[in-house]
Parts: C-alpha cells; sequence; structure tokens
C-alpha cells in the first residue's frame, strides 16, 4: 500500500483592522511547503523518502506557532467597498498604511497548523 500524499489545506482569514475595514490573507496555495519552510531550518532538511516521512508526521503534531518570513507572507487583499468585489485591492506588506492610513503598520504575520477537520 502506498504512502497517502500530504494533505494541508489553507483557508483565507480576516482581520478587522478598524472599523468596517478588513485586511485579508489569501491562503490558496499554502500547504506542506509553506509549513516545512516555516517550521524546518534550511539546513535541517530530509535526504531521504523515509525522512520526509518522519518529518510530515513532526508537522502534523506540531501545534506550534511559528512568525513568518516576509517573503512567506499570504497575498493581502482588502476591499474598498465591502459590498462591491470588484473594489478588491492588494495590499503591499511594507506599505500598509498606503490603504489605511497613517499610523497602521503590520508587525508580523504568524502561521500555525492545525488539525481542523476539512468542511
Amino acid at each position: 500500500m502506498g504512502r497517502e500524499k500530504p494533505n494541508f489545506k489553507g483557508e483565507a482569514v480576516a482581520v478587522q483592522v478598524a472599523p468596517g475595514k478588513y485586511l485579508f490573507a489569501v491562503l490558496d496555495g499554502y500547504g506542506f511547503k509553506t509549513a516545512w519552510n516555516a517550521y524546518l531550518p534550511a539546513t535541517n532538511k530530509p535526504r531521504s523518502r523515509a525522512e520526509v516521512g518522519e518529518y510530515y508526521s513532526a508537522l502534523q503534531g506540531a501545534g506550534e506557532t511559528r512568525v513568518l518570513q516576509p517573503d512567506q507572507y499570504p497575498l493581502l487583499v482588502t476591499f474598498q467597498d465591502a459590498g462591491d468585489p470588484a473594489s478588491l485591492k492588494r495590499v503591499v506588506p511594507g506599505a500598509i498604511n498606503a490603504v489605511f492610513g497613517p499610523g497602521y503598520y503590520l508587525k508580523s504575520i504568524e502561521f500555525s497548523i492545525t488539525d481542523e477537520a476539512d468542511d
């Protein structure tokens, strides 16, 4: 019997930045590779298929939160008008104040692996 393919899944996350203003982290494409890079140092990558299986099992049970590096950030977006899907606007992490106004900045993004069931 073959080994099951890893089934990591991401979702969109919304954060209310100010009353009526939301920042969405689009997690499409987030999965095993993201977890791999966030949880395993580059110098510690497995070299064999058996080691990959061990690391996969460890990642599933990690339950820890990691702060992502800026190059690991998901796509960030907002809506200029919550009732108008066409008002979607990309948010640049280092220039969040350009969208939300002076005084707003992105301190960090954290990543956690959960064992929540798929809907």
